[in-house]
């Protein structure tokens, strides 16, 4: 066993496809190759390509029928011209499906693949979907809205009236929600579903269809728990300069506004280069923002790490002196990104992050220079304009340094530098200054400028020029491929662009493309020489910006390159302010958030507006993922073209008075307030108010806005909800009936004196050890941790009341936690008819909980009646493995037919059943194995008898009009008929070496296929049963019952009959089933004997 290599020498052979077989013993291999002089590229856009077709000897371009053939079947044809260019629309094809397009040249023929963008963001909707929070916790309800714009250029107009159908499922493409909605005034909709409280955690998916098309965003489902603190880091300053010292002060804070004191705390300093420093030319939507530039730290360096201690007030310092930066570039300097992470560790183990940037610069400022025009002539006066700016883009007047004028001359790949000229400059009170520099040659040119701050700290920066004396031509460079880079950084409508191509295998003719959402021009361009300018001239309807792209075929290689030409445009963007009436709150105050929008020249304008007020805490489980709406409607670039050629080349899982006078809190949602949709006035205003809730912490108020022609906007922002004495409960999730527990309570100080304070404990369901209330001193911004033990009594719930009295200053917290039994429910029941008196004997279990047992006596005047009194029992069944699961939804699906079709007044018990059923099927989804099949148990081995018993459900979910989810169905039914199909094969060999085989179970699995319409297999079960009797006589009552429910179900009726007569005369005799090992009890057998009669 190995991998063999081989490079077998063949004389020249004919174009033409050829296949070589590969022999090594009994084993055979094929494969194919092509030999060709012909190449081709394709250029794909949603709807059309454009074919470049090229003789790979000569490089020239060729003409020959063209031939693009969809993934099904249907195909579109065209011929490229003298210039070896043609231009065909895309055949039919399916979503990610990859399109063949075939050249042919005489006998050369080349082929090339590729698959167009399947998201299509590119059409004239734009969708902007965004839920109030990232993350929910099951049964909680999910808030969403949707703004739709259509797109008419670089314009847009909002659709009134606009169809859209919104859709959720979750991460095993269960059905959770679905809505017919149509677009309001302002071309919006919004909407809100509850999620089940059996979830299954991970992502979920909402869906907006419109006009044909589906936009999709994600949000996450999981059992958090909430951070209680966060952890900031803040160094001293914004910046630094090398050999400078940073103290970085790291803050840990409760997010009711308290300190984390005592908080163990490790640090890392790791650090990166950075290159962001933005040029004043770049759009607004170009430049990077530096304040806000806290990014991924991943592949940065070590530098340094250590351990702190927060403290009273939760801070902490971090120190280092900065290296010197011995690898600075002799032309335009260095700068470095320093990141600071800082873990903290509070009293009740709880550890929480935070990382701050620090930006390392040569100085106080930065020299930005940029050329008129990068391409130039020599001997031509350029002008370079130099701006002199602060790391938070403002000017620094009064700045004065040097410019050398510097000729690189190249021999290969080695350097070396020439000074042509030196002049010095100073710049205006804006920071501004000119320099006139005249390159006297061709070739490439460097501006190298330099300054000194006010602490004598050498600054550099510069620029690059390329001379040349014409439209193309050769210099002194060390010419790679191919590289294409634009005149200038940014451009006016109505400019026409310069674009410089620089390739070393010039002459060569070339495909010139300018491309965005699709191909706007092609040409053949023909790069003369190894420096070639090329023009292009722009327009409005190319905003934001377009790429210029050159591609060619060097021999059997492939070469592309391309540049982007950025467009200026006017501020698209609306201001967006969020004022409140204070800054911080005491639970259950009114809050007044006031919301203004103003347009780009600060004027107000009416916009619709959301208002979403969150937990902040909630981003700490998972940060905000939708993007922001300025970007979303007016993205930096869009590319859409696809190329080809015709070669290879969060903790997420789930004595005195008292306290009775003291308010408690116990109501903590994490959403506070969600307003998707109100229009401000013409003054650009609009006003809401609402009760806070009970949570001590920081809320986060996020708006977004958008007008009729989109002017769009967000901003944040945050206010405290706190208390100057509170107390916090930490408890466990749940607890059994008899656990012994313990009870946390933390309370803190926020006042600025010590305090001694009161804390109690009140219980209903928890017997308190020791309940006795306890005092203790606190300092000011200090915490006090007081513990109680508790013991489970035998009710279903407890409510735990924790107070707090210190002085005046009074606060009380409440938890209701599930208390489980400690054993397991059991039912027993009998039935019969009361004619006069009659005695029904019950025996108390002597192994049940104390006072858990009770005795139910029920009359009913009919059979019905007594079926009816069972109804709750039924809809209520406990969940718990999947066999539990399918008793616990098979019986609601029985109900709701049977109160629908008998008229049963209970509204309430129908109004929950179907709710009842999508939990089990969202239980049977997540308990699914990835063979298909199901267990007992969510992780035990697939079992033929329970794999059925789950298909059987879902069939008759969705024979009810339920929801089901058809991959979970079709991969179920597969593996049932590979299961069945399975024992079929090996019953014999079984059956004779005395090997254990479950007839019944066997028998019901064909049954389950044949109502999945898998006839086959299931006849193929059967006709072992009727065709040897032997085999039959395994088969209980109950199995015989099924194997006639099958026949029926294959339409043989007189066959079903006969099977069944055989079980009806056995059960005469003996008035008893003959039971199964799969279905045991005297119920279940009698049950399956009935539903065959019937």
């Amino acid at each position: 066993e190995g991998i063999f290599s081989a490079a077998p020498v063949f004389d020249r052979m004919n174009p033409g496809v050829y296949v070589v077989s590969f022999n090594a013993g009994p084993a055979k291999a094929l494969a194919a190759f092509t030999i060709t002089d012909l190449g081709i590229v394709v250029k794909a856009s949603k709807d059309e390509a454009v074919v470049f077709a090229a003789d790979l000897i000569t490089n020239r371009p060729v003409s020959c029928p063209v031939v693009a053939r969809g993934s099904r079947g249907d195909a579109t044809e065209g011929t490229t011209g003298t210039d070896g260019i043609c231009t065909l629309p895309l055949p039919p094809h399916g979503e990610n499906t990859e399109i063949r397009f075939v050249a042919r040249a005489g006998e050369n023929l080349a082929v090339a693949g590729v698959t167009p963008w399947s998201e299509d963001d590119s059409g004239p909707l734009r969708v902007y979907t965004y839920t109030e929070r990232p993350v929910y916790r099951p049964g909680q309800t999910v808030f969403y809205k949707s703004i739709l714009r259509l797109r008419q250029g670089d314009t847009y107009s909002a659709p009134v009236g606009l169809p859209i159908t919104a859709r959720v499922t979750d991460r095993a493409s269960n059905l959770i929600y679905a809505e017919q909605l149509s677009s309001n005034d302002f071309g919006s909709v919004n909407g809100s579903f509850a999620l089940s409280a059996s979830a299954i955690p991970g992502p979920y998916t909402l869906t907006i269809e419109a006009q044909g098309r589906t936009r999709e965003i994600t949000f996450a489902v999981a059992e958090y728990r909430k951070p209680e603190f966060e952890v900031t880091v803040k160094p001293d300053r914004e910046r630094y300069a090398a050999g400078d010292t940073i103290t970085a002060t790291v803050q840990a804070s409760y997010f009711f506004g308290g300190p984390v004191a005592g908080a163990r705390t490790n640090y890392l300093i790791s650090r990166a280069p950075w290159w962001a420093m933005p040029d004043d030319e770049i759009a607004e939507d170009e430049a990077p923002d530096v304040a806000n530039a806290v990014s991924d730290s991943e592949g940065a360096e070590y530098v340094e790490s250590g351990d702190i201690v927060t403290d009273s007030a939760g801070n902490a310092q971090i120190t280092f002196r900065i290296p010197k930066d011995d690898s600075e570039d002799d032309l335009f300097g260095n700068e470095w990104r320093y990141y600071i992470t800082a873990h903290a560790t509070d009293s009740a183990d709880r550890t929480e992050s935070g990382t701050a940037t620090a930006f390392v610069t040569q100085g106080a400022y930065a020299i930005q220079a940029h050329p008129d025009n990068w391409l130039s002539q020599p001997n031509k006066p350029v002008l370079i304009r130099i701006r002199t700016v602060d790391f938070d883009g403002k000017s620094v007047g009064g700045t004065s340094g040097d410019a050398r004028l510097i000729r690189r001359v190249w021999n290969g790949n080695k350097e070396r530098t020439e000074v042509v000229s030196r002049s010095t400059w100073k710049s205006d009170p804006q920071g501004a200054a000119v320099v006139q520099v005249i390159p006297n040659a061709e070739g490439d040119w460097a501006v190298a400028l330099t300054s000194r701050d006010s602490e004598g700290r050498t600054i550099r920066g510069g620029t690059t020029l390329w001379v040349m004396a014409r439209d193309g031509g050769a210099i002194s460079y060390p010419y790679q491929d191919l590289t294409v880079r634009a005149g200038k950084r940014l451009y006016q409508p109505g400019e026409t662009a310069e674009i410089v191509v620089n390739t070393a295998f010039a002459p060569c003719d070339a495909l010139f493309t300018l491309e965005s959402e699709g191909i706007i021009a092609k040409q053949l361009v023909r790069l003369q020489s190894k420096s070639t300018v090329l023009r292009v001239p722009l327009s409005s309807d190319m905003l934001p910006a377009v790429r210029a792209n050159i591609c060619f075929f060097r021999g059997k290689d492939f070469v592309n390159s391309g540049t982007v030409l950025n467009i200026s445009r006017a501020p698209r963007s609306l201001k967006v302010q969020i004022t409140t009436d204070a800054e911080t709150y005491a639970p259950g105050d009114e809050a007044v958030y006031r919301v203004r929008t103003l347009d780009g020249a600060g004027n107000p304008v009416s916009a619709e507006v959301s208002l979403g007020v969150v937990d902040k805490s909630i981003y700490g489980v998972l940060p905000e993922s939708t993007p922001d709406i300025r970007s979303f409607f007016y993205p930096r670039r869009i590319d859409s073209v696809q190329t080809a050629y015709s070669f290879p080349a969060i903790y997420l899982s789930g004595d005195d008075k008292g306290g009775a006078d003291i308010k408690t809190r116990k109501y903590f949602p994490d959403t506070a307030f969600w307003e998707p949709s109100v229009v401000t006035n013409s003054q650009g205003l609009s006003e809401f108010r609402f009760k806070l809730p009970d949570n001590l912490t920081t809320w986060r108020a996020t708006c977004r806005a958008a007008t009729l022609d989109a002017l769009v906007g967000q901003a944040t922002q945050e206010i405290v909800v706190k208390k100057p004495f509170l107390v916090r409960l930490e408890t466990p999730r749940f607890i059994v009936e008899g656990d012994e527990v313990r009870i946390v309570a933390v309370a803190h100080n926020m006042s600025p004196s010590a305090v001694s304070a009161t804390i109690g404990v009140e219980t209903r369901g928890l017997r308190i050890k020791d309940n006795d209330n306890r005092t203790v001193n606190i300092q000011p911004n200090r915490e006090a941790r007081i513990e109680w033990t508790g013991v489970a009594e035998p009710e279903r719930t407890c409510k735990i009341r924790v107070w707090g009295r210190a002085g005046t200053l009074t606060d009380a917290v409440e938890s209701t936690l599930p208390v489980l039994p400690k054993g397991r429910p059991r039912t027993t029941a009998t039935n019969g008819v009361l004619t006069a008196t009659t005695e029904l004997p019950y025996q108390f279990r002597s192994d049940g909980a104390p006072g858990s047992q009770s005795l139910t006596l029920r009359l009913s005047p009919s059979i019905a009646g007594v079926m009816m009194s069972s109804l709750d029992y039924l809809a209520n069944y406990p969940y718990g493995c999947t066999e539990q699961t399918l008793s616990a939804f098979l019986p609601d699906i029985a109900l709701i037919r049977m109160i629908d079709r008998l008229g049963v007044a209970n509204p309430g018990l129908r109004a929950r059943l179907p709710d009842m059923v999508n939990t089990g099927l969202l239980r049977l989804s997540d308990s699914q194995r990835g063979d298909g099949g199901w267990g007992w148990w969510r992780y035990d081995e697939a079992d033929p008898y329970m794999t059925a018993y789950a298909v059987y459900g879902l069939i008759q979910a969705q024979n009810a009009g339920f929801s089901v989810n058809r991959e979970m169905r079709d991969r179920g039914v597969s593996a049932l008929n590979q299961m069945v199909s399975a024992t079929n094969k090996r019953m014999h060999n079984a059956l004779a070496k005395g090997q254990p085989v479950n007839v019944d179970s066997h028998i019901y699995g064909a049954w389950v296929l044949a109502l999945a319409d898998k006839p086959k297999t299931a006849g193929d079960t059967a006709r072992i049963y009727l065709t040897q009797p032997k085999k039959a006589e395994r088969l209980s009552d109950c199995g015989r019952s099924v194997l006639a429910l099958t026949l029926y179900e294959l339409d043989e009726r007189e066959t079903a009959r006969d099977q069944l007569e055989v079980v009806w005369q056995r059960f005469s005799a003996q008035a008893e089933p003959v039971r199964s090992a799969t279905w045991r009890s005297r119920a279940e057998n009698l049950g399956m004997l009935m539903q065959a009669a019937l």
